[in-house]
């Protein structure tokens, strides 16, 4: 997900390096506290949503814009997370 935040910030001057710190600084603090961590996969198939609202609405712009421009810039990371996604459901 860092590496997702940063390529949107890298392309999205708008929003700033402050701004990409932030909500990765957020999304870290979220899933320490995720009582499902250690089981399951993505947070996007949870029952349980951890984040409030307008941060869940810009990070699921920043995964709808990045997840396929990610396979050009890694692919093998994005294999990766692709494979974990879909062992876990």
């Amino acid at each position: 997900m860092n590496k997702m935040i940063i390529f949107y910030h890298h392309k999205h001057p708008q929003f700033s390096e402050q701004d990409a710190k932030r909500l990765i600084s957020y999304i870290d603090d979220r899933l320490d506290c995720c009582p499902f961590a250690s089981r399951k996969g993505a947070c996007s198939s949870c029952k349980l949503h951890c984040y409030k609202g307008d941060e869940k609405a810009l990070i699921k712009k920043i995964v709808n814009y990045a997840k396929y421009r990610m396979i050009l810039r890694d692919p093998i990371l994005m294999l990766k997370y692709h494979c974990f996604i879909s062992k876990k459901k």
